[in-house]
């Protein structure tokens, strides 16, 4: 027991995990550049007016629905309240 015994080598998860994070970098990075496309061609055909004002509220509305709906965030708060009035009995508050 001498310890000279070969060591294996690990190559093939760097490799990996590199390419996986230039995947996703490279992703963003084309995410963000069509969406600076996006905005240049709105502002070039829109500028700044009551009708760009409106298109960008109505594109928000669904956003903020999913968000408050479908991303947890109602029912993070709601849980405890709900769940709190159970344990107390109170089930015609619940």
């Amino acid at each position: 027991m001498t310890g000279n015994a070969p060591v294996p080598e690990c190559t093939d998860a760097p490799t990996k995990s590199g390419r996986g994070a230039i995947a996703v970098g490279s992703g963003i990075f084309i995410s963000k550049l069509f969406g600076f496309i996006r905005e240049r061609v709105f502002a070039h055909y829109f500028g700044s007016s009551g009708i760009a004002d409106a298109w960008w509220a109505a594109l928000r509305m669904p956003n903020v629905v999913r968000n408050l709906l479908g991303e947890g965030t109602l029912s993070a708060s709601l849980i405890p309240v709900y769940t709190s009035f159970l344990q107390e009995g109170r089930d015609r508050d619940a």
